[in-house]
């Protein structure tokens, strides 16, 4: 049963009794004898609701509904009329019913009627209840509330509806694995997604996405199992006995239900929901690839769940360079706010095709997110903007509508299930999943992504600055060290929590961002505590030929053996065997020989950088050259050389005159015989 809004209340007579009182009031204050307040009368309607079955009426059917008047007197005359409005304002209908000397403090009047006979188009009929209470002292007061009925073609299909849930969170935990905020207290996390759980317990019809970061379930996992806090009091242990870790696995045991039924649809989150406007402009989009791996990784450990092929981030953006990391993971659609789009005249809520890819793009309508479970909103405004999809020119087009939950959000779970309630009992739409509303893309017209969308408030300066240093950092870590190094894998788990936008709080303002900036400098202290200790000692070197070894001394200060490059530099000298050396440096000192090659200079400038991955963690530089024996000999060599080849040179010029001579003689001698 869904209840109409109150639109309006008005008391008439009421103001001069106000005026009457502060009269008296001044009076008493002036101290005047005698003198007593005028008593405020008290309305005799204290509010009317409307209730009926459905948020709807079949054309040609017929509507039935309650106006529900709670009274605060016995009033001698109760009057309630009734006024539908066509969609422009005609009066179409219009009842009253009239009650005398009503003594109970609850009357409900009940209005019914057939429409066929009046041959309504579908479509919102406005609805106009006047309440009016007459007193057995003669006072009236009027109470007036605004509704309206909603006729639609029951041969038209149903509007598919998908909520997809978000549950906000900020990180709870610090880098040293312990919590800087109790988890015992900061609930409303858990509280949110017990709620949607709940809601699906109580409505089997219910369908619902919801989109929770994979590092929120682990913090979870962790609480469940037992915990440390860190606060001005100390370190306080809390055992997985306790009521607080219980109430934890609990909800992991809810949610774990519910999405095993297939009514609760997980949307793939990145593991610690990235900011990815920042990410892009630090050239970090590549790292989504690490943040889905972990993801996958803990729905499944924590929900015993694989997430949909559908992906959602806060903010609801994802800019066109992502489209890469989003097709290497397997993506079928992304849910996209109007604002991560390139512009187009008339952009529609719902599925799209996703251009240049096989992806579906599930534009959100926002207004109607934020409708669906504001406390403080009409929940009638929330139906009637799904209802305005029928009217629309792709009325069986999904309408997609994200709903944040949790901490700042002021949403309430209550309301959102109401919402539900009313869109199942409605018989114009049916729920939907996200992965559901993707695959029902109608004839939507394609849409690209934006190139540099805005994902809201942007970081405080320097904060990208620091994530990118500790990202070089964290990379060399895990290119340095072996698979499963428990220092890299800290590290990248460090900045993973550094590129989370959950630091922008629910308001958006980054207010806890320098705790995401303590997982930053925390990266780049577990990397400097194994990269500083790498020195290189390069000597200068006389070679006793033209070609020789050159002895490098690397120390290794770490407990850890490396995998490094080395790379070598110089202007004429060659490093036979590649400019690019790979190294494996075991722990202390590690001894390494270059084999080089002058080419013929007397001496060069050797320059030797070992690198982790991208990052510089070492350089050295020293002379290289041949000795003064083996100079003066190569001279010694080429000066004979040269000199032979003078010599031959001449001689082959001396032939050559004593050959052109005895020609010229020749020839002169048997010119002379011809002319005897």
């Amino acid at each position: 049963m869904t209840t109409g809004p109150h639109r309006r209340h008005f008391v008439p007579g009421a103001a001069p009794a106000v005026v009457a009182l502060l009269v008296a009031g001044a009076a008493a204050l002036s101290g005047a004898p005698h003198a007593r307040a005028a008593e405020v009368p008290v309305p005799a309607v204290r509010s009317v609701t409307l209730e009926r079955e459905a948020d709807g009426v079949p054309s040609g059917g017929a509507y039935t509904f309650d106006v529900v008047s709670s009274l605060a007197t016995d009033p001698a005359r109760l009057q309630v009329r009734m006024q539908m409005r066509s969609p422009a304002g005609r009066l179409i209908i219009q009842k009253t019913e009239t009650l005398s000397d009503v003594t109970s403090d609850t009357v409900v009047t009940r209005f019914s009627r057939p429409l066929a006979d009046l041959g309504l188009r579908p479509g919102r009929y406005p609805l106009l209840i006047r309440v009016r209470a007459t007193t057995r002292s003669g006072r009236t007061s009027e109470y007036v509330l605004e509704d309206r009925l909603l006729l639609y073609d029951p041969g038209a299909g149903r509007v598919p509806v998908a909520v997809i849930a978000r549950v906000r969170c900020s990180p709870g935990i610090g880098p040293d694995g312990r919590f800087v905020e109790d988890p015992g207290l900061a609930t409303g996390s858990r509280d949110a997604a017990v709620a949607l759980a709940d809601i699906l317990r109580r409505r089997p019809g219910a369908r619902l996405s919801v989109a929770m970061t994979p590092e929120m379930l682990e913090e979870w996992q962790r609480v469940s199992e037992g915990y440390e806090t860190a606060g001005a009091e100390g370190i306080r242990r809390v055992a997985d006995t306790e009521p607080v870790p219980r109430a934890y696995a609990d909800a992991l045991a809810r949610l774990a239900t519910a999405a095993a039924d297939g009514r609760m649809e997980l949307i793939d989150v990145p593991y610690a929901d990235p900011d990815l406007a920042g990410l892009r402009r630090i050239g970090a989009l590549p790292d989504l690839g690490l943040h889905y791996a972990r993801g996958t990784s803990i729905y499944r450990s924590a929900l015993e769940a694989t997430p949909s092929g559908g992906t959602a981030v806060s903010g609801d953006v994802f800019p066109a360079d992502a489209i890469g990391q989003l097709r290497a993971h397997g993506t079928s659609f992304v849910v996209v706010a109007p604002r991560s789009l390139v512009k187009t005249k008339s952009l529609v809520a719902g599925p799209h095709r996703l251009k240049d890819t096989t992806m579906t793009a599930l534009v959100c309508d926002e207004r109607l997110g934020r409708l669906a479970a504001d406390r403080e909103a009409t929940p009638t405004l929330a139906i009637d903007r799904v209802f305005d999809r029928l009217a629309s020119a792709s009325p069986t087009a999904p309408v997609v509508a994200v709903v944040e939950v949790g901490p700042g959000t002021g949403a309430d779970p209550g309301v959102l299930e109401r919402f539900l309630e009313r869109l199942e009992s409605s018989g114009w739409s049916r729920p939907v999943t996200a992965a559901e509303a993707a695959r029902l893309r109608s004839a939507l017209p394609p849409v690209r992504l934006a190139e540099a969308p805005s994902s809201g408030a942007e970081a405080p300066a320097g904060y990208w600055a620091s994530v990118a240093e500790a990202r070089a950092d964290a990379h060399a870590l895990a290119a340095a060290t072996a698979p499963g190094d428990r220092d890299a894998e800290a590290a990248a788990w460090d900045l993973m929590l550094a590129q989370s936008r959950c630091w922008a709080g629910g308001d958006g303002s980054w207010v806890l961002a320098d705790r995401g900036a303590a997982f930053a400098s925390a990266a780049r202290r577990l990397a400097s505590a194994v990269f500083s200790g790498i020195r290189m000692d390069l000597q200068d070197v006389t070679l006793a030929g033209k070609s020789g070894k050159v002895p490098v001394n690397v120390v290794n200060g770490s407990d850890k053996t490396l995998r490094l490059t080395l790379d070598a530099e110089a202007q004429k000298l060659v490093v036979n065997g590649g400019e690019t050396t790979p190294v494996t440096l075991r722990p202390s000192d590690n001894y390494l020989t270059l084999d080089v090659d002058l080419r013929g200079a007397i001496s060069d400038r050797l320059t030797l950088r070992l690198r982790a991955g991208t990052l510089e963690v070492a350089t050295a530089e020293a002379t290289i050259g041949a000795s003064v024996l083996d100079r003066i000999v190569l001279v010694a060599g080429v000066v004979l050389v040269l000199g032979v080849l003078l010599v031959f040179i001449r001689r082959r010029l001396s032939e050559a005159e004593t050959d052109a001579g005895r020609i010229d003689g020749v020839t002169a001698s048997r010119r002379r015989s011809g002319r005897r």
